[in-house]
């Protein structure tokens, strides 16, 4: 039996029958730098009978098409007439090996079913956006996730440090990379320069995002490139 969906939000779905009311909580967009953060794919899944008797062998199954995500199962012994039910948050289990290796974004969607003896009571679609590994979603989903994108421990950074701590010590053999330690202004200004010096020598250059990237959003999403 199909649902009657009565509420669609970019982060809720909800769908309700005379029997069965099922809600999904979503953000709209997810990707590996969200996974890797700990947020989860669904936020809320609610179930809550609506008839005036009891629902037994109640199943709820949430499924991810493409398999981004392993998914999940519910199941409830008995609800009760009125009783409301919630899971926060779902685990979905992420398919890391999934998101890692996706370099564009994908159109997905999560599908929740509903089943009572053995009888669909309601399903609904959440759409998702799944990010490529190296992709922001700008002000449309928790925008904090830019600092994610920051990876100071990189090999990158090691190697761009050494060659500004060369240059450093060239200009003056009694300078280093020390930050604020020396608390002198001057100091810092020069270490800052000599990193600007060695991002400079590195001959780096704004990368286009390819012509499929942006198709028919006019959204503020960024994309991080590495051309070092």
């Amino acid at each position: 039996m199909a649902a009657e969906v009565v509420s669609k939000r970019e982060d809720v779905v909800e769908a309700t029958l005379p029997n069965l009311e099922l809600k999904v909580i979503a953000d709209p967009t997810t990707g590996y730098a969200a996974i890797q953060n700990n947020i989860p794919v669904v936020r809320s899944l609610i179930v809550k009978n609506n008839h005036d008797e009891p629902l037994n062998s109640v199943d709820v199954l949430v499924a991810c098409t493409p398999a981004f995500a392993q998914g999940a199962r519910f199941h409830f012994e008995q609800l009760a007439p009125g009783e409301s039910r919630t899971i926060s948050p779902v685990d979905l289990q992420p398919d890391h090996s999934y998101l890692i290796k996706l370099d564009e974004a994908e159109k997905a969607s999560i599908r929740v079913n509903a089943i009572a003896d053995g009888k669909t009571l309601a399903e609904i679609n959440h759409p998702i956006e799944v990010l490529a590994y190296d992709q922001w979603a700008g002000t449309r989903s928790l925008p904090e996730l830019l600092a994610a994108f920051s990876m100071p421990n990189s090999v990158v950074v090691d190697r761009l440090l050494g060659k500004a701590s060369a240059l450093l010590r060239k200009s003056d053999a009694g300078l280093s990379l020390d930050g604020y330690q020396s608390k002198n202004r001057e100091r810092v200004w020069k270490q800052v320069s000599a990193i600007y010096s060695a991002l400079l020598a590195e001959g780096l250059h704004y990368s286009n995002p390819p012509a499929s990237f942006e198709i028919g959003r006019a959204s503020c999403r960024e994309r991080v490139f590495s051309s070092v």
